[in-house]
């Protein structure tokens, strides 16, 4: 549909504003998240063949969902759910994907940050029972202080130790092709 000049010509500026307001409250209004079947499908997997590291999560009630923003912070997230939301879902967890990134992401990537986002959840035996948490990551660092202090601590020793076994056993890998 094409507007004559004279009709863009003839709209006042409050008018512009107007129609500015109403597509703003109209992208307010659009759908922000959806399921996403995939990502339950994948986690099943992850639970088959990983089910003594993601015992936990294999156990935990989780809700999959797409995040349909032109931005995020974040790939993936995994949060839990508490209080009324816990009681109104009738879900532990919450896992949440960004679109963007999932739609061009590999199957192997797919399942990496799937791996990821289910390792934060975490079953704790307390006094009063059994509570849902998340696991907070063992390892944070800046790539420059690796580079000038190498493996300083006990978590990046682990990491390192991990990382060298994955190097090794791919170039033997290569070497047996």
């Amino acid at each position: 549909m094409f507007l004559s000049e004279q009709f863009i010509t003839s709209i006042k500026e409050e008018e512009i504003m107007d129609v500015k307001e109403l597509l703003e409250e109209a992208k307010k209004k659009e759908k922000k998240y959806t399921e996403c079947p995939e990502c339950a499908n994948i986690a099943e997997n992850l639970f088959e063949r990983f089910p003594d590291v993601l015992a936990d999560a294999s156990r935990a009630k989780i809700t999959y969902l797409q995040k349909l923003t032109d931005k995020s912070l974040f790939l993936g997230k995994c949060s839990r759910t508490t209080g009324k939301w816990s009681y109104l879902t009738g879900f532990d967890y919450v896992i949440e994907v960004w679109n963007e990134w999932w739609s061009t992401a590999s199957v192997q990537e797919k399942e990496a940050l799937l791996f990821h986002e289910l390792s934060h959840i975490q079953l704790r035996t307390t006094n009063s029972g059994e509570k849902w948490t998340l696991r907070r990551h063992p390892l944070e660092e800046f790539p420059m202080v690796y580079k000038f202090y190498g493996a300083w601590s006990p978590a990046l020793q682990t990491f390192e130790s991990i990382c060298k076994e994955r190097l090794l056993g791919e170039k033997n890998e290569e070497d047996v092709n």
